[in-house]
């Protein structure tokens, strides 16, 4: 009997960054908008973009290149926020991620993706799932359940509840 879990197939969003290219579980992604009507927060983590109101809830945007401690090599304007539901401890968060780009859908085997134990001199290799070559490109996949700490959910969290109690 043959192994499907090894050739199971996985949906993946990926997006640019910068220079590099990122996918993540199209799973964690409920939706892609226009990166605008971003309030900032002043008094907040360095990553905290600000806030948004999606979809007529309150939500933290974050940046992801200063997240991922992504050196900046252009100055284009980011232009999406690709907004993604994930879990930590049980608790249930949506953010905003700033991006470049949408590149697009990939379907990939999960079986293809390669662990990743040094990445660089910036990367958190815990927030990676692994890498692969597709055609031209090395996409680097990430673990979003693994990008935000305990902790760092609650600074998000508090940051869109004390965004509420002000109104």
């Amino acid at each position: 009997m043959e192994n499907t879990s090894r050739n199971k197939e996985g949906i993946y969003l990926s997006f640019r960054i910068e220079n590099e290219i990122f996918a993540i579980n199209a799973e964690n992604v409920i939706e892609v908008v226009r990166n605008e009507g971003v309030a900032p927060v002043p008094k907040t983590a360095e990553y905290i973009a600000g806030i948004l109101n999606f979809r007529g809830d309150i939500i933290s945007v974050i940046s992801a290149q200063k997240k991922l401690n992504i050196p900046p090599h252009q100055d284009a304007p980011k232009k999406v926020i690709i907004v993604i539901e994930f879990e930590v401890n049980k608790n249930v968060s949506k953010v905003g991620l700033i991006a470049d780009k949408v590149m697009g859908v990939l379907n990939i085997q999960e079986n293809k993706i390669q662990p990743v134990l040094e990445f660089g001199n910036y990367y958190n290799p815990e927030y990676l799932k692994g890498a692969m070559k597709v055609k031209d490109s090395i996409i680097t996949f990430l673990n979003v359940e693994k990008i935000f700490s305990e902790d760092e959910v609650h600074v998000i969290n508090d940051t869109k509840e004390k965004t509420k109690s002000k109104k």
